[in-house]
């Protein structure tokens, strides 16, 4: 197959559904397709990546067009929520490709997003606007098992997050526990902050780190440690294999961001054994059914767990090795591509077909 999968790059943005969609890319290329990554506002004028990787200015439908008539894709894998979809799936089914949509976040496949009130009126409208572009997707994949069927795209899979646990080493001189993401409103790091202030006391040994890059002028007083508790720390932005390191050496990972996907954070710090603990999220409810850590609810409970767990290595090791376990059963990078593989086919194969140009072939690969 012809794969064109558009989304921001990783060398331009550090984010999860950029470093899922690398993932992607290079295994599609490994088990020998045609792969083409659209970078979505673009920055670098050269990818140092094995597959053809062409920077587009953002919502541009003149060089999104340009793209597919260069590339003339059999399957476009689309993973950029809903920004400028409308148009460009308008486009890409005129020039005959299958689209496949990606879930990266609940407000994908609504027509309005639950936060609506705490957006500006022309930004919920464009959301709206651009929602309609699932009339022409042909399949949806989502890393959350609970948000499929959500729209009435005619092929839909569960497509979970691959990783990797390869890790630099990190080294620290106390107990630490670790939260891992983009600081903007939506991830609460503020949650984190309140967690450090009030373990302070009463866990004295234990540090707190943060993990990403500032992208709201909000948290900009973390960077100063005279405005944070003392027990808390801000590393900045970090390669994913040097968090991975971090994640190794820390107790547990604290989460508190709002429901989207499915983190990939999560199964990194399992890949490392290491517990998780969230203050309101756990996708298809996969922590508190495999028993990953904890789902707490409240932040009274949310700071009594992660002082409970981080001061309890024994515990925190049982739980870190059942992760570990279940990470590596449903989370490694090769079956997964497999099944993005599979499912890639089979929408094409589908399209092919509605379209009367059914394959002498079944376009699916062999298990």
């Amino acid at each position: 197959m012809k794969i064109l999968i558009l989304n921001k790059h990783p060398h331009d943005v550090v984010g999860g559904s950029e470093i899922q969609c690398d993932f992607i890319a290079r295994g599609l290329l490994r088990r020998g397709h045609d792969v083409v990554y659209g970078a979505l506002a673009g920055q670098q004028s050269r990818y140092e990546v094995p597959y053809d990787c062409s920077p587009l200015p953002a919502r541009n439908p003149a060089a999104l067009r340009e793209l597919l008539e260069r590339v003339r894709p059999d399957l476009v894998y689309w993973r950029h929520n809903l920004k400028g979809f409308l148009g460009s799936a308008r486009e890409i089914s005129r020039l005959g490709s299958a689209l496949v949509f990606a879930v990266s976040h609940e407000s994908d496949v609504q027509r309005f997003p639950k936060r609506a009130r705490l957006k500006k009126p022309f930004e919920v409208f464009r959301h709206f606007v651009n929602y309609h572009g699932h009339r022409f997707v042909d399949g949806v994949a989502s890393q959350n098992a609970e948000l499929l069927g959500c729209v009435p795209a005619p092929r839909q899979a569960h497509l979970r997050n691959l990783m990797t646990d390869r890790c630099e080493p990190f080294s620290w001189p106390r107990d630490y526990v670790v939260w891992v993401s983009n600081l903007k409103p939506r991830k609460k790091p503020e949650r984190f902050v309140e967690l450090a202030q009030r373990l302070q006391s009463r866990a004295p040994g234990l540090d707190f780190l943060i993990v990403g890059a500032i992208q709201n002028r909000a948290y900009e007083s973390l960077r100063d440690p005279n405005e944070r508790p003392g027990n808390l720390h801000y590393l900045g932005l970090r390669p994913l294999e040097e968090v991975n390191g971090i994640l190794a050496g820390s107790r547990l990972l604290a989460h508190t961001c709002d429901p989207e996907g499915f983190p990939n954070v999560f199964v990194q710090a399992w890949l490392q054994e290491k517990p998780t603990v969230s203050l309101s999220f756990d996708p298809d409810g996969v922590i508190e059914r495999e028993g990953l850590g904890s789902l707490c609810g409240t932040m009274d409970l949310f700071v009594d767990r992660v002082e409970e767990l981080a001061l309890d290595p024994g515990a925190c090791e049982v739980i870190g090795k059942r992760a570990r376990q279940y990470a590596v059963a449903h989370h490694a990078v090769e079956q997964n591509i497999v099944g993005v593989e599979r499912f890639f086919a089979d929408v094409l194969h589908s399209r092919l077909v509605a379209a009367g140009k059914e394959a002498a072939t079944d376009l699916r690969p062999e298990p």
